[in-house]
């Protein structure tokens, strides 16, 4: 089946039902995707010779059911949709150990942080970052749809600190972490900075370009 017919598929198969069928006009179905009208029905005889659908024509407009074989493709796509979804737990991400400056120590051992990771992560971190050199693409690829944690920015009487974005991550399958993206960072946006309970080079014995992996789930 076309891919571009799949969304008519679908909305016969809500106005029907799988069993049952529907009165439609071409007017309608070019409202509802939208289309023209021309196009509707150019769609509606392209389902009928793939065999999707049974139509016939009545006074009130075009009487349309879904065959087996319509079932079918909508089986699978709910099964193909299933299966994409139920991956988005498990996507992982490897990157490389790089030094860094000292930076993230600084900032991430202040209170203000600090409370707002035990509160909102759950875990009272190490007063450091692991910084991971990572393809800025990969990188947001990784994050994309999976839920983060805002961090609230705060002040100091000597300065203000800005928000971060964390998601929570198991680094090596083993320990329970977050990915951060700072709102004030000096790092390049391929190195992510991931905070954990321990500090990280120690407990998973690792050095600069030691390969890490981080996941979801």
């Amino acid at each position: 089946m076309k891919e571009n017919n799949l969304p008519l598929l679908l909305l016969l198969a809500k106005r029907a039902g799988l069993f049952e069928s529907s009165v439609l006009s071409t007017a309608e179905i070019a409202s509802a995707l939208p289309l023209s009208q021309q196009s509707a029905s150019r769609k509606l005889r392209e389902l009928e010779r793939e065999g999707l659908i049974e139509r016939s024509a009545s006074p009130q407009g075009t009487k349309v059911s879904l065959t087996d074989k319509g079932r079918k493709e909508l089986k699978k796509m709910r099964n193909d949709l299933n299966d994409l979804f139920s991956k988005k737990g498990g996507k992982k991400l490897s990157g490389k150990v790089e030094s860094g400056i000292g930076e993230g120590r600084y900032y991430v051992s202040m209170p203000g942080y600090m409370k707002q990771f035990t509160e909102k992560i759950g875990i009272k971190i190490y007063p450091g970052t692991l910084n991971l050199k990572i393809d800025e693409i990969k990188m947001k690829k990784f994050v994309e749809g999976e839920n983060s944690t805002n961090i609230k920015s705060f002040s100091t009487s000597a300065r203000s600190f800005g928000g971060i974005e964390a998601f929570p991550v198991r680094i090596n399958k083993t320990v329970k972490g977050a990915l951060i993206f700072p709102e004030r960072t000096t790092h390049p946006p391929d190195i992510a900075e991931i905070i954990a309970p321990y500090y990280l080079r120690k407990k998973l014995s690792l050095k600069d370009g030691s390969k890490v992996e981080i996941s979801f789930g």
